[in-house]
């Protein structure tokens, strides 16, 4: 016998938001040395956006705002402590 139930298939922006995600976490990561403001905060947000989606990479999203929040954060913190520019 065959299971007639139909495989759970994956939206196309349940995708697109897994590869914002990672996008995401790389640019915010990338902020933290550079300048905090420019890229950490707008990763956060497309992070956000991402998890608003929702879909099979929930926690890839979830884990995105947590690193990209995080990253502000040192960003900011290293900036204000050597005073590098923070915008």
């Amino acid at each position: 016998m065959t299971d007639a139930t139909p495989a759970a298939r994956i939206r196309p922006i349940e995708t697109l938001a897994g590869f914002l995600s990672a996008a995401a976490i790389a640019v915010a990561l990338i902020g933290i040395p550079y300048s905090p403001i420019r890229l950490a905060l707008p990763a956060f947000l497309i992070a956000m956006a991402c998890v608003m989606v929702g879909g099979k990479f929930h926690r890839l999203a979830t884990a995105a705002v947590i690193i990209a929040g995080t990253s502000w954060f040192v960003g900011m913190v290293i900036a204000v402590v050597l005073e590098h520019e923070i915008w």
